[in-house]
């Protein structure tokens, strides 16, 4: 295990069960996402994003977690934190601000 894994470990934050979930995990039913599960991938992506650059081959381990991480927090984001789609008004209000930042 790499230093943050052993952190994580020794901490408590991970452990053997946590590991096994991670890895039995179905990316097709990501709906099932707990709160912790998001909060670690939270964290998780915090630790990784320093590790992964856009040099990093799609093959390297850190990278792999890191996408993985990231559509544990993609689903459950959209899944609690609904965006919906603008009403006309605020379309048309985000619009004109738009426009009138960048014109010049």
């Amino acid at each position: 295990m790499d230093e943050s894994l052993n952190e994580l470990w020794d901490s408590g934050v991970l452990d053997q069960k946590r590991l096994d979930e991670i890895n039995n995990m179905d990316l097709h039913k990501l709906d099932r996402i707990t709160k912790e599960q998001y909060e670690f991938a939270l964290n998780r992506i915090d630790e990784l994003l320093p590790l992964v650059t856009d040099d990093t081959p799609a093959n390297d381990r850190n990278a792999i977690e890191l996408t993985l991480m990231s559509d544990i927090v993609e689903s459950y984001e959209k899944k609690h934190f609904p965006i919906g789609k603008p009403s006309i008004s605020e379309h048309n209000a985000f619009s004109y601000h738009f426009y009138q930042e960048f014109k010049n």
